[in-house]
């Protein structure tokens, strides 16, 4: 499977209220507990001095053929799964098998990497491949603001969204005493949009 074609878990921040559900859907699923502290997804709030606060949920996005994790590991416990594109973490009994240094969780740039509480072994998001049409977490979210996605579905709703916001931006600049380009913080049509 190519990498366009890997499907993994996207959370729309818009939607996301940080409930935390979709991690007791998980560590329910995973280590029959409801204790996010075993979940392979994480609520995470985020806030800066420009932005107002944000939730969302963030798990194992499949990074390229070669994760970072993956080439941080060691022992080489990690790799990836070449049908799904999601990371096996090996085990005791494996010849490579994790011995728990966490150097996957520092050179995963997402923090979807995480050592388990009671073992200590590295847990990545499999996607629970054995659960279809989704995972736990996606069904459980009560906003609708998990979902399975592919790079390339992302990418058009992406598309489309800021179509949606010039357009609306747009109409909002013609009801307005100032024009569009005012509106963006040129005084006069750019330049470059002049020829």
């Amino acid at each position: 499977m190519n990498q366009a074609e890997r499907r993994f878990i996207v959370c729309d921040p818009s939607l996301c209220t940080g409930c935390g559900i979709c991690e007791l859907a998980c560590s329910s699923k995973k280590e029959g507990v409801f204790n996010p502290l075993f979940s392979r997804i994480h609520a995470v709030r985020l806030e800066s001095v420009a932005e107002p606060l944000v939730s969302m949920s963030i798990a194992c996005q499949l990074c390229e053929d070669n994760p970072a994790c993956v080439r941080a590991c060691p022992m080489k416990a990690l790799e990836v799964d070449k049908e799904t594109g999601t990371i096996i973490v090996h085990k005791e009994g494996y010849e490579f098998d994790c011995k728990h240094c966490g150097w996957c969780m520092v050179a995963c740039e997402f923090g979807a990497a995480v050592l388990d509480p009671k073992s200590r072994l590295a847990v990545i998001c499999d996607l629970c491949q054995d659960e279809r049409p989704e995972p736990p977490c996606v069904k459980s979210c009560p906003k609708d603001a998990l979902k399975l996605s592919t790079i390339e579905e992302v990418m058009k709703e992406c598309k489309s969204e800021v179509a949606k916001k010039v357009l609306l931006e747009f109409s909002s600049s013609r009801k307005s005493s100032k024009t569009f380009f005012e509106r963006l913080g040129y005084s006069t049509l750019p330049e470059r949009l002049k020829k």
